[in-house]
């Protein structure tokens, strides 16, 4: 029977930065994480990791929550009613309080919704803009940003090449039991069209992204100027990352200490860690397993002191 879902952990071997990747949990039945998830993301509460699976479909979202000790997938009896037809879902953080942006490329609607106490989903605050600068129609890629304790979140067309960065910050009142929540544009541009499987990292508190691209053979690592007004530049191109082209999934994830790792996959299974330079030229290889292979989702889960990975797939 196909593996449905898998948990692996990363831990120092003691050689230096390198790490060990373990199988601690595997799922063969649809059972607890059901097939058809269109969008799996973690979010954290208190001293507990949750992770949420998401179907377009019907806009249902059902909650597990992630057992540090065992490694155990424990479903929840909540469950989070999202809209339908939300092509990605993003968590962050604002006002201590846990969020979730919802986008949808055809419309260009952006809906944050608050997740309360027991796991329960507040009203939502939408925003889209139809006009330059800043349409927010046709993005491949969202993403939520945090710096110097503002929240922020960009969003980029792969099929243009059309990019955006905007604010989110909280109101002084709201009505009707909406979020006291308000966005605006602070920067847009054009970049070369084609670029895919992002990932994130903030090194010394400022932002990076290494990013791939598949139309003119590419891979990169930019930086996000600390005035976001003034937008992206390229600290390094045409790095050297192994089957670039071939990868499916990208992953970043930090360890206890903050330094910034991603993860590369293929369907096939295989996994490899790697751990970026401070510099940002360039990373060294510090893991490599056959892990579960067909995957369509890898979360990473920071769960207390232990880095887990959550391999899951859709079909």
């Amino acid at each position: 029977m196909k593996q449905r879902c898998a948990i692996f952990s990363a831990v120092l071997t003691g050689k230096g930065n390198q790490l060990a990747l373990k199988e601690e949990w595997s799922q063969n039945s649809s059972k607890p994480l059901d097939e058809g998830y269109t969008s799996v993301f973690v979010f954290y509460e208190k001293s507990a990791s949750f992770v949420v699976g998401y179907n377009r479909e019907s806009g249902g979202g059902s909650a597990f929550q992630i057992e540090a000790k065992s490694s155990q997938v424990l479903p929840q009896s909540t469950t989070l009613n999202f809209e339908s037809q939300w092509d990605t879902l993003e968590p962050f953080v604002l006002g201590n309080q846990p969020h979730v942006l919802s986008y949808r490329e055809k419309t260009g609607q952006f809906a944050f919704f608050p997740i309360g106490p027991s796991l329960s989903l507040g009203k939502p605050y939408y925003f889209s803009r139809a006009h330059e600068p800043g349409i927010t129609s046709g993005f491949t890629m969202v993403h939520p940003l945090v710096y110097q304790g503002a929240v922020y979140y960009i969003g980029y067309n792969g099929k243009t090449g059309a990019v955006a960065l905007y604010n989110l910050a909280v109101t002084a009142t709201s009505t009707d039991g909406l979020p006291p929540l308000v966005s605006i544009n602070v920067w847009s541009h054009m970049w070369a069209k084609g670029w895919t499987r992002f990932s994130f990292f903030q090194l010394g508190g400022e932002n990076f992204f290494l990013k791939t691209n598949i139309w003119r053979p590419n891979v990169n690592i930019d930086h996000i100027f600390d005035d976001f007004s003034k937008g992206t530049h390229e600290v390094c191109s045409y790095m050297n990352l192994k089957d670039a082209q071939l990868l499916d999934i990208v992953s970043p994830f930090s360890l206890a200490g903050g330094d910034p790792h991603f993860l590369a996959y293929k369907k096939s299974g295989e996994t490899t860690l790697y751990r970026i330079h401070s510099n940002c030229v360039g990373w060294t290889e510090v893991a490599s397993v056959d892990a579960m292979p067909g995957a369509t989702h890898i979360v990473p889960v920071q769960a207390n002191d232990t880095q887990l990975f959550l391999f899951y797939s859709s079909t």
